[in-house]
């Protein structure tokens, strides 16, 4: 578990006792573990939760690009991205997201 700072919430990975499960890398918006389950090959697990401030984001992809070049298993990447596929994903009072931030 990576614990809350200030009032943002906390990161949690639960699993079943026998799978065989070891924490890689964590920061306070992702979780990396690597997963060893009876027959079936290793994979990893990389929870993630997106920043919730635009300026900040590029920095924690980058985090997710550097994440997945440490290991050729199979990798799945699950979590809330604070990000819209496209623009009639966002609704604010704002002026439209810039094309590079989707």
């Amino acid at each position: 578990m990576v614990d809350a700072r200030g009032r943002k919430g906390d990161l949690a990975l639960l699993w079943e006792r026998d799978s065989i499960v070891e924490v890689k890398s964590y920061s306070s918006h992702h979780i990396e573990v690597s997963i060893l389950e009876r027959a079936s090959p290793p994979w990893r697990f990389v929870g993630f939760y997106g920043h919730h401030e635009t300026n900040k984001r590029k920095f924690f992809w980058n985090i997710m690009t550097l994440v997945n070049g440490l290991s050729n298993v199979p990798t799945l990447f699950i979590g809330d991205f604070n990000e819209v596929l496209s623009d009639d994903e966002h609704v604010s009072l704002r002026s439209p997201r810039p094309r590079w931030q989707i």
